[in-house]
């Protein structure tokens, strides 16, 4: 198993300009979307709201609006109902209320939302996607003691798992990933075009941010011990690891127990 590394993420750097930022969060928005590494699990979102009688999301750092374009179909064939998804970011984004618009369940929170205090008024099921490992332990820590401090359901999903064969996997697939994928981005951007095909540019960011994130991820082992020293004694936890496809994906289910 590697040692975790918290080396920097171009897309965590503030003054890091936006135009090269959506190199990589599109880029990944679209991965997702493709593949849909998370579907498979979203059971457990599923049964987060049971456990707590919820019929709410709350999903935490959600940047540009996440899986849940595909997700929130998934969700309600797994609950025969339409939840209520309330996207929410610490800096919220000003073009994700146009991606969910034509879905009448889904609202993006107007206001800031930090992960590791969310407002009392924010009851729900709280979902973290590919969020976490930006998080040192302590903050990674902290935004489970104010879930189990406000007795709420966690669920988090990383498309992670910190090991060698999936080091050695970046290097080995992903350039040539970010050729095939970046003509399907939408909207069509020639920036983009010129940043991947004339430049390696948005190869090397892409590269950067996914071996760094593979470094920083938790394995499951250390979220469950987080999830113990952040007072989840009285909680029922589902931690494991899972391949969707060629896919590393980590989650973690948390909601108290009854």
């Amino acid at each position: 198993m590697l040692e975790r590394k918290h080396l920097f993420e171009f897309t965590d750097l503030n003054w890091w300009p936006k135009a090269l930022r959506s190199l990589l969060t599109d880029y990944l928005h679209t991965v997702v979307e493709i593949n849909r590494p998370f579907s498979e699990k979203v059971h457990l979102i599923a049964d987060a709201l049971t456990a707590t009688s919820q019929r709410r999301v709350v999903d935490l750092c959600s940047g540009h609006a996440g899986p849940w374009l595909h997700l929130n179909k998934e969700l309600k064939d797994k609950t025969g109902y339409d939840v209520e998804i309330t996207l929410t970011d610490k800096y919220p984004s000003d073009t994700a209320s146009e991606k969910i618009a034509a879905m009448d369940n889904v609202d993006y929170h107007a206001d800031s939302v930090d992960a590791l205090d969310v407002p009392d008024d924010l009851h729900g099921v709280r979902t973290l996607f590919n969020g976490f490992h930006h998080f040192e332990e302590e903050a990674a820590q902290g935004i489970l003691a104010d879930a189990i401090e406000k007795k709420q359901a966690i669920v988090v999903f990383e498309m992670l798992q910190r090991e060698w064969k999936d080091i050695f996997a970046i290097l080995l697939f992903v350039p040539f990933m970010v050729l095939f994928i970046t003509p399907r981005i939408r909207p069509f951007s020639m920036k983009r075009i010129l940043f991947t095909y004339a430049t390696p540019v948005t190869i090397l960011l892409v590269l950067w941010d996914t071996i760094v994130s593979t470094l920083r991820c938790y394995t499951p082992n250390e979220l469950e011990k987080m999830a113990q020293a952040a007072g989840g004694d009285d909680y029922n936890w589902d931690i494991g690891t899972y391949r969707s496809g060629f896919l590393p994906v980590t989650y973690m289910l948390g909601h108290p127990k009854t």
